[in-house]
């Protein structure tokens, strides 16, 4: 997948999910400060990712490939987890990471 494709793509995932932690605040209450946190997470790693050099994409470029379902369910479940179970400073460390998890899915499929 194209760098500017791909930094689009994770930028677009990152506002949606911050959108959407915004509702689950206001749906849960007792979990208000978390979701709220992880939206305003989200939307620092969206504008990050924007920025994100090219050298910095390469890795995770290779290990997205074709960007078919499984790719996405990979990303999607990722960026979701953002705030909770993960929590990467800077969209570099969540590039790494992240390609790290899909590479991890290659090598499970190839198994």
């Amino acid at each position: 997948m194209d760098y500017n494709d791909l930094r689009a793509l994770l930028s677009d995932d990152l506002l949606r999910t911050a959108e959407w932690r915004r509702e689950k605040a206001q749906e849960f209450p007792d979990d208000r400060q978390r979701n709220e946190d992880a939206a305003k997470w989200a939307e620092r790693l969206a504008d990050q990712f924007r920025e994100l050099d090219d050298e910095k994409m390469r890795s995770l470029s290779a290990a997205v490939g074709e960007y078919d379902l499984r790719e996405a369910e990979v990303v999607s479940e990722y960026i979701r987890q953002i705030g909770f179970a993960r929590l990467p400073r800077t969209a570099e460390l969540m590039a790494y990471d992240l390609s790290m998890c899909l590479g991890s899915v290659s090598d499970n499929d190839a198994a």
